[in-house]
């Protein structure tokens, strides 16, 4: 694991788990979430892409991702836009219920939480007002990666663990210190 965290952060490096990751590009089938979603509209959703996979003879490439389409420093929490993606292999012409995304490869900061989704405005306050900045990062396309790793059974938002993927791209704009 590559910790990305400062050594004076040491409350942040417990909370969370930092390391730097690279993802190819996928195709994806996506289906979009209203901002209030809870748990159990994330199991129907997976399942009714899961259902639309099957039905265009698509496999499977890895589990769904939850996408944030917005820029949570800029961007009002009322106003996220959120989609949950299924990443897919094949060919898969016959239409269906989901439309085809594409999610983006590179490098990727990838920061992991047991707190659940509650604490998910904290963990990007720190990556991107912290972390970004100290490494020359800058967040240019606003499509933030979560994997529900654990608790997606339950009905309880804050015993999720989740992974956290933020595009990470250099930036030639001098940010401001943390």
């Amino acid at each position: 694991m590559t910790a990305c965290s400062p050594a004076s952060s040491e409350q942040a490096a417990r909370d969370y788990q930092i390391r730097t990751v690279r993802r190819p590009v996928v195709r994806a089938l996506g289906l979009p979430l209203a901002p209030g979603f809870t748990l159990a509209t994330l199991r129907e959703a997976h399942r009714r892409l899961s259902d639309d996979a099957a039905v265009r003879g698509l496999s499977l490439a890895e589990s769904p991702l939850l996408v944030l389409r917005s820029d949570p420093l800029a961007v009002p929490r009322a106003d996220w836009s959120w989609q949950l993606a299924l990443p897919v292999t094949g060919l898969g012409r016959a239409p269906g219920e989901a439309e085809l995304v594409r999610l983006h490869g590179g490098t990727y900061v990838e920061a992991v939480t047991d707190r659940g989704f509650a604490e998910l405005p904290r963990l990007y306050r720190h990556v991107l007002g912290r972390i970004f900045p100290r490494f020359k990062h800058a967040l240019t396309r606003p499509c933030i990666l979560h994997r529900v790793i654990a608790g997606l059974e339950q009905d309880d938002p804050g015993a999720v663990l989740v992974a956290v993927l933020l595009p990470a791209q250099l930036s030639l704009e001098r940010g401001r210190r943390a």
